[in-house]
């Protein structure tokens, strides 16, 4: 979930390029529509959007998937990954992210154990 189109097309990109079949959603409403319909084996989730606060969309996510959760945001300091992690992010990235680290980290996601 990004609600900068530009972000969102990289976004959609690199997960395409991963080998994720992609649903974008640009609002938190509509990403937990998405993640309540689909079966989501990853997520992204920026924190700022228009309609709904970030961490309250991770607290729902949680509630309909474990699905990896990767906060992609501009909030780009320590205080902000941590109120990611309680909220049920597993990984927190911040803005602006090289495309590189994010396919390093659905690697590291996805890697069997």
């Amino acid at each position: 979930m990004e609600d900068d189109q530009d972000i969102q097309n990289l976004l959609v990109l690199i997960l395409n390029l991963a080998g994720f079949n992609v649903q974008a959603e640009a609002a938190g409403n509509g990403g937990l529509l998405a993640a309540q319909k689909l079966t989501p084996s990853l997520i992204t989730l920026d924190l700022g959007f228009p309609d709904q606060d970030g961490h309250d969309v991770a607290v729902q996510i949680r509630k309909l998937t474990q699905a990896p959760l990767v906060v992609i945001t501009a909030f780009a300091d320590s205080d902000a990954e941590l109120a990611s992690m309680p909220s049920g992010a597993t990984a927190y990235l911040a803005k602006p992210f090289r495309a590189a680290r994010l396919r390093e980290l659905i690697d590291q996601l996805f890697s069997p154990q």
